[in-house]
């Protein structure tokens, strides 16, 4: 099923153009990233996020309620 939102993930083409996919472009270990974790479209207001990743490192998580850094 094909998405209508905006928001896609990588395919790392852009990386690729820009010689960087050894860092970044996809979610990969050793890679540098950050992430939102969200019940729906980021971009739905009725939707939360539940997590952020932010350099390897959890920096909110909603079990915990507060962030985490």
């Amino acid at each position: 099923m094909m998405s209508t939102s905006p928001f896609r993930p990588s395919r790392g083409y852009p990386a690729e153009e820009l010689k960087i996919l050894d860092r970044v472009g996809t979610i990969e270990v050793g890679k540098d990233a950050d992430l939102g974790l969200w019940t729906g479209s980021p971009i739905d207001p009725m939707q939360s996020c539940k997590m952020t990743i932010v350099n390897g490192k959890i920096g909110y998580d909603v079990k915990v309620r507060r962030r985490t850094r």
